[in-house]
């Protein structure tokens, strides 16, 4: 399940950076148009929504729904790795791409970046036990919070 999370939120930022493809090809056929801008930026907007609902979406189902610890995978280890390595920096260095450029494209592009970036840092195994198991666990009953 971690590696569709992860392939979720690779699509994202490939739908991102489309955008900020398709804002700088305008740019060089017809110059700076602040509409194509404008309607850049709602896109990405766009983008930083559908992650937020589905980052809400995957910590309600891990928190209640999940049972058992996450399963690992050598090609999970890798990916998550070589994110954790190279996202951050790929953000940092877009950044100041778009500070150079003066492109708030693709800043609001660096931005989800780094947020994708944060979002893999998370320690999955965490969230892998259902809140009811969480709670027996970790020493609280739940006929005590019902009082």
């Amino acid at each position: 399940m971690a590696l569709v999370a992860f392939g979720f939120d690779s699509i994202i930022e490939v739908l991102s950076a489309w955008v900020v493809v398709w804002q700088f090809r305008g740019e060089l056929r017809g110059g700076y148009d602040e509409a194509r801008e404008h309607t850049a930026l709602n896109a990405i907007a766009v983008t930083f929504f559908v992650l937020a609902a589905y980052v809400v979406f995957e910590a309600a189902r891990d928190l209640l729904f999940t049972a058992g610890d996450a399963d690992e995978s050598t090609v999970g280890i890798v990916l998550a790795a070589l994110s954790l390595a190279v996202m951050p920096a790929l953000a940092i260095a877009e950044r100041r791409t778009a500070i150079d450029l003066g492109s708030p494209t693709l800043r609001a592009d660096a931005q989800e970046t780094f947020l994708c970036a944060c979002r893999q840092r998370r320690p999955r195994s965490l969230a892998r036990r259902p809140l009811r198991r969480r709670l027996k666990t970790d020493g609280v009953s739940l006929q005590a919070t019902k009082a």
